[in-house]
């Protein structure tokens, strides 16, 4: 009885998250034109750091016994460039999807063996997880061979599996919190890490300047609560996409303050988190997995990525820090709307259920 009852509580799970084939496919060329204007190149300065400091994490960079040469570096970076230019037109897609994450995680590898380790590895997971969704079935070159029918479903479990890791990724970043006292009613962790941040680390906000003039256990305290509440929450939340959706929500607020208060831009979060949106049912989105390009468009539009890729690789400096253009910053205010839009509209659904309720009532 009750395994029949965790195998219908698991096919009802995972079929919550089954998605269409236009959303993945929108999806996957917003993360690779993410990838190609904010994250490439990646560790081209490397070799101008001091040999001494190499010390790689257990990784791909562990089996070295130094960082890699200039040229080496720069191969990589070509080969990334190729790779994510071959992802957003969808040609090659599962291959393309594997080598990109395979790629990039070489290159972060490296990038980190000098101690510094970034919060980005779900720009390496999404790749690979979502390789084999059937995110190139659809607005893209494959598609022109085997086009996708309107509407049609993806297999549910590449993205449930994805959920379920951003589910432990940010339990397990809530835990360490919850081990390292920020529970404890007379520890303002918040506080101290917000007071570190704006007078160490130099990141002065005005938001963080203000938050620090205010003096109140009673306010600082419920926040520490709220981020381990949150973080924590995730893993459990991925049980459902529905439940999970709501928690992403909530999670751009968080990310917005973050950022506000301390100038650190969690933008690899939020664009994992749109994997999840249902983009073919927003009025802009709605009309174009219907549409199939030429194949003329795609192969130009695969020469136009792979250029602006290797410009950026051979000048060292990714497009967007080379247009001024803080699209980290953009990519959070934008997830931010998003979530306030999905809870109003949790909201005015629940409303508007609770008064045919009490219509049926009377």
């Amino acid at each position: 009885m009750t395994i029949r009852w965790l195998r219908a509580f698991e096919q009802e799970a995972l079929a919550s998250y089954v998605p269409k084939v236009g959303d993945l496919a929108i999806y996957r060329i917003l993360f690779a034109s993410f990838l190609l204007l904010l994250h490439v190149p990646v560790a081209m300065w490397l070799p101008l750091a001091p040999k001494a400091f190499f010390a790689p994490p257990l990784g791909p960079a562990s089996f070295f016994t130094a960082t890699p040469s200039a040229s080496v570096l720069l191969g990589l970076n070509l080969l990334l460039v190729l790779l994510v230019s071959l992802l957003l037109v969808g040609w090659r897609t599962p291959l393309a999807s594997v080598g990109t994450g395979v790629t990039l995680l070489i290159l972060k590898a490296f990038e980190y063996s000098l101690g510094k380790i970034d919060h980005d590895i779900f720009l390496v997971i999404v790749p690979l997880l979502l390789a084999f969704s059937g995110w190139g079935r659809t607005l893209s070159i494959d598609s022109r061979r085997h086009p996708a029918r309107p509407g049609e479903d993806a297999d549910a479990w590449p993205l449930a599996l994805l959920g379920l890791v951003i589910g432990f990724a940010m339990f397990t970043a809530g835990w360490a919190k919850v081990t390292t006292g920020w529970l404890d009613p007379t520890v303002d962790a918040t506080y101290g890490h917000l007071a570190r941040n704006y007078l160490f680390t130099g990141r002065e906000t005005w938001a963080g300047g203000l938050a620090l003039g205010i003096d109140s256990r009673w306010f600082w305290k419920p926040a520490d609560w709220a981020a381990v509440a949150l973080e924590t929450g995730f893993l459990f939340a991925a049980i459902r996409r529905q439940w999970l959706c709501l928690w992403m929500a909530l999670a751009t607020l968080f990310h917005i303050g973050v950022l506000v208060l301390f100038a650190i831009p969690f933008s690899a979060n939020v664009m994992a988190y749109g994997a999840f949106v249902g983009y073919t049912a927003l009025p802009a989105f709605r009309s174009l997995p219907t549409r199939t390009a030429q194949s003329t468009a795609w192969w130009i539009a695969l020469a136009g990525a792979v250029a602006l890729g290797a410009v950026a690789t051979l000048r060292g400096e990714t497009t967007a820090n080379a247009l001024h253009l803080p699209l980290d910053y953009i990519v959070i205010w934008v997830g931010a709307a998003g979530g306030v839009w999905y809870l109003g509209w949790i909201l005015m659904r629940s409303r508007a259920y609770h008064e045919r309720e009490a219509a049926l009532v009377e």
